[in-house]
């Protein structure tokens, strides 16, 4: 996704979910930025103040995963009319495995956890450092080009890909948050879904 588009989604959702107020605050300076360092920057920068501003985590999962990006998964009219056909889950995330998920979802209960792959994945196994496996990990280049050490606040944008797909397939809305990230020094990145 380009960052004009993603800081237009981010604009909108905090307007939508805090207030103008707070969203004039969080992008200021989001404008003018010509490099992925730059703009990588910025975006750690506007989550810190997100963070501070609005201290409600259900408020900031609102706005950060309704940011993401969302391109329709292959075969999603197929997995759609199967699960309305059988109306199970385990199937659904049968379904889903290797499409587009490379890791199977596991349920438990009524929670599903989803295990994101690398980025990168051969050169996240030949990485030597921890920083080379999470920037080859990690898919996104904002967070990657922050230099590190950003909120897990941001990660959210990342769990809303998760959150879109599986509310069009389930036809009803799910609760999400991320358990594991590369990003605060976990080994991968896991988010965990309420159905």
């Amino acid at each position: 996704m380009s960052y004009e588009k993603w800081s237009e989604k981010l604009s909108e959702n905090i307007k939508k979910y805090a207030s103008k107020e707070i969203e004039e605050k969080v992008l200021e300076g989001c404008v003018n930025l010509d490099t992925l360092e730059q703009k990588g920057a910025w975006a750690k920068q506007a989550i810190k103040k997100l963070d501070k501003l609005v201290p409600d985590r259900e408020i900031r999962i609102n706005i950060l995963t309704n940011c993401s990006c969302i391109d329709e998964i292959p075969n999603h009219d197929d997995i759609k009319a199967d699960f309305k056909k059988h109306k199970d889950i385990d199937k659904l995330l049968d379904d889903l495995y290797e499409n587009p998920f490379f890791v199977r979802p596991v349920r438990q209960d009524n929670k599903i956890y989803f295990t994101k792959m690398p980025q990168q994945p051969e050169k996240f196994e030949q990485a030597q450092t921890a920083d080379e496996k999470r920037f080859y990990y990690c898919h996104c280049d904002y967070a990657k080009a922050s230099g590190g050490n950003i909120s897990m606040t941001h990660c959210l944008c990342g769990a809303g890909w998760y959150k879109k797909i599986m509310e069009s397939l389930l036809d009803k809305s799910v609760k999400i948050d991320i358990i594991k990230s590369v990003m605060k020094g976990d080994e991968e990145c896991v988010i965990e879904m309420e159905i």
